[in-house]
Parts: C-alpha cells; structure tokens; sequence
C-alpha cells in the first residue's frame, strides 16, 4: 500500500456546482486554486476530475467525480484501488445538513449520518476507517431536503460556506505537517 493521501469531494456533475450539496466540490476547486493546480477530466471513461500534488512532503491525490451523489462511491473505489491507497489515508469532503452553516467538522470512522454519498462510499469500500471533512449546510427548520440540497445558496450564506471552506485547511496544513491523525 502506498502512503499517498486521497482528498475526494462527494458531489454531483459539474452542471450542479452551485448547488449546496455540491460543498465537497467547493472545498476541491478553492484548495485546486489555493494550489495552482488544474484538474484533469479523465478520459479513460471512469467520470472524474484529478491531478496530484506534492505538498509537506506527501503526494497528495485531488480527486472530484463527476457522476450523481450515489456512485461517488464506485468512482472512489476504483480510484484507491488503482493507486492503492490505504483507506486511513482518505480524506472525504462533504456537506453535512446538520451542522451549523459555516462550520466545520473533521471525524474518523463513523456512520453516514443519512447522506447518500457517504452511503455508496462505505458501501463500495466496504468500510467507514477513512477521515471525513464535513461543511455545515445549516438546515433550515421544515424544508424539503432534496430542494434545499439543490438550491444555489444566497450570497451571504455561500459566504458563510466560502469561510469555513478557507479555515479547513488550517486543518489540513496540521494534519499534513505534524502527522496527527495518521499521516
């Protein structure tokens, strides 16, 4: 196994970027501009976006697939397999309905809180031992989840989303740096 380190947004087709279920995909573009990095369509047929990174001495795999939500899972599955990456060295970006919106939670290990693609990962890497970067959505009290999800957020609160997405990466500096949760 290699010690390559996968983040991986969960998203929809590139046609529902704006969206708020979309966050994962958020996180992915800015770190891919924060980086100076252009990510590739893969031509080979597998339906994702990609290119790699060296950063604090790690290689890093940016990966966004370009399918619906549900088959995240299967485009990831194939994507560790193919670069053999260790399933602890996976971090999933995603969007989280019950946090606060703006905010930010990392977790290690656990279940799908309910969302469809971190369903379909667990189910195709028949595991959950990966870390999770989720961005809080702030559900609103008495919405239709499907059409919240799918809405394009107002201005303020895709700011709100904009800064919880820049201030994860000091999470992502430390993880890299000091090695703290298995890196």
């Amino acid at each position: 196994m290699s010690n390559d380190i996968l983040l991986v947004s969960l998203n929809n087709p590139r046609n529902y970027f704006y969206t708020r279920h979309n966050a994962g995909s958020w996180w992915i573009k800015y770190f891919s501009i924060k980086n100076k990095i252009n990510l590739i369509f893969d031509s080979s047929g597998q339906y994702y976006f990609f290119n790699n990174l060296y950063l604090h001495g790690k290689i890093l795999h940016i990966l966004e697939p370009n399918v619906f939500m549900n088959l995240n899972g299967l485009i990831i599955e194939r994507y560790v397999y193919k670069f053999n990456i260790k399933y602890n060295n996976i971090l999933l970006i995603h969007d989280d309905l019950d946090l606060d919106c703006g905010s930010i939670k990392i977790c290690y290990s656990s279940g799908s809180g309910g969302h469809n693609g971190v369903k379909s990962v667990i189910k195709y890497l028949n595991s959950n031992s990966f870390y999770r970067l989720k961005i809080g959505l702030g559900r609103k009290n008495k919405c239709i989840v499907n059409d919240f999800l799918l809405d394009i957020p107002k201005f303020n609160e895709f700011n709100l989303y904009i800064r919880s997405i820049k201030n994860s990466f000091f999470y992502l500096d430390y993880i890299l740096n000091f090695n703290s949760i298995n890196y």
